[in-house]
């Protein structure tokens, strides 16, 4: 008796039902009459060989640990050997549903089709399986081998930012028509689609190179992300991830250019809001320039046109450690003329133990020449004023300084608590 060889092929076909076991077998049975001589339960030799393949097939999937899963072709067209994947249940069938796998999205390969699958039709799918037909004759053996972002096989890894790379077998026979010994891995990367969105956390990106950076780019044209140096002049980083602009950190060169000529920053339109340009001539900057109100009066060549000049003081610019004390309030030009002087409070004067308290104009030596003693003391009111129509010029040939004079009574002028007074003098220039 000879010992029956193996047959992988018939033992994988009545594994996955595509070939039927024998129940008698005309090669070897004898028939009497067109009836066969023994019972089914008996066994020729042809049918002890197709129940031998089959053990020898199960024990190979068991050395190997694939694992197997029934499954159906419901999408219309026949599915090739290679990789599928499951999507969906047919309970009519008791199997699942499988289709092409592929790289591009999130349709990974779950199993592989160790042959054609008719649209219809009931099969088994393996986790680990050889599949013969496949051109592997630019590879050597053990080679990777890709599924593809179309379906089934590629022998390069695909690189789209929504494909895959999943390793779904190796080479196993080199040639135009090769062997991969397939094995489901599992995706080695992944592409956008397998991603949930705000998945990626701080926590999982690079950690920055140095303080001071940010995500960008500032290479031209489009590309991967790049760490921006932060200028350290203008942009500052806070305790507790917040960034600001430095104090004094937009210098002139980073403000905008400004659209012509003769144009100042600031807001013409009412209520708050963005800056704007406001027109700003030569005749306007010339009396910007000017350091004083009779230089304006100057450039605007008003000189010799009275013009009331305006000056405010108060309680503690008089102060002194004495009852009287006297302070400039106007450089008069050389040929000047004063002709009116008005003294106003606009918060009566007060202080601990001041009982009275006036103010007066004048120069040094004649402290109440153009304006007499006005009590400030008093209590504000629209009609409590002084006005006086002195009129007099002082020094042509150089300028005079014309004084405020203060005087308390009661206590000294640094005892003084409150008070303020706006001083007018009508002056004009030759």
């Amino acid at each position: 008796m000879s010992i029956v060889p193996p047959n992988p092929t018939q033992g994988q076909a009545l594994f996955e039902g595509t070939q039927a076991f024998y129940t008698h077998d005309d090669a070897a049975d004898n028939k009497d009459g067109g009836v066969y001589d023994h019972t089914p339960i008996e066994m020729s030799a042809t049918e002890a060989e197709s129940w031998c393949d089959w053990f020898r097939y199960i024990n190979q999937l068991l050395l190997t640990g694939a694992d197997t899963v029934k499954v159906r072709n419901e999408t219309g067209s026949p599915l090739p050997a290679g990789p599928v994947r499951i999507v969906g249940f047919n309970v009519a069938n008791d199997c699942h549903l499988v289709d092409l796998a592929d790289a591009d999205g999130a349709a990974p390969a779950d199993y592989i089709l160790g042959a054609t699958l008719a649209t219809a039709t009931n099969g088994i799918a393996y986790t680990d399986v050889d599949v013969v037909g496949f051109d592997t004759s630019t590879k050597a053996v053990g080679d990777p081998i890709y599924l593809s972002a179309t379906g089934g096989f590629t022998i390069t890894a695909p690189t789209g930012a929504d494909q895959i790379q999943q390793v779904i077998g190796q080479v196993k026979v080199v040639g135009v028509s090769g062997t991969v010994a397939c094995h489901i891995n599992a995706p080695a990367k992944i592409g956008t689609s397998w991603l949930q969105a705000q998945a990626v956390t701080l926590a999982k990106l690079v950690n920055a190179s140095a303080q001071g950076k940010l995500l960008g780019r500032t290479t031209a044209s489009a590309g991967v992300w790049e760490e921006a140096a932060v200028d350290g002049s203008t942009i500052e980083f806070l305790a507790g991830g917040s960034i600001r602009v430095k104090d004094a950190g937009i210098t002139y060169a980073k403000i905008q250019n400004i659209s012509a000529t003769d144009k100042l920053l600031g807001r013409l339109s009412s209520g708050a809001g963005v800056t704007e340009e406001i027109a700003c001539t030569a005749a306007g900057r010339a009396l910007l320039d000017d350091a004083s109100a009779a230089a304006q009066v100057a450039t605007l060549g008003l000189s010799s046109a009275p013009i009331w000049l305006k000056m405010t003081k108060a309680h503690t610019d008089l102060q002194a450690a004495a009852l009287t004390n006297d302070i400039e309030i106007l450089s008069l030009p050389a040929g000047a003329v004063i002709h009116a002087v008005r003294i106003k409070q606009s918060t009566a004067f007060a202080g601990t133990l001041i009982s009275a308290y006036t103010l007066s104009v004048g120069i040094v030596g004649t402290l109440n020449k153009y304006a007499s003693a006005f009590d400030v003391f008093q209590a504000v009111a629209d009609t409590t004023f002084q006005v006086s129509s002195t009129v007099g010029s002082e020094n042509y040939g150089a300028a005079t300084s014309i004084r405020l004079a203060a005087t308390s009574v009661g206590a000294n002028l640094d005892q003084s608590t409150a008070g303020a007074v706006d001083v007018w003098i009508l002056t004009s220039q030759p």
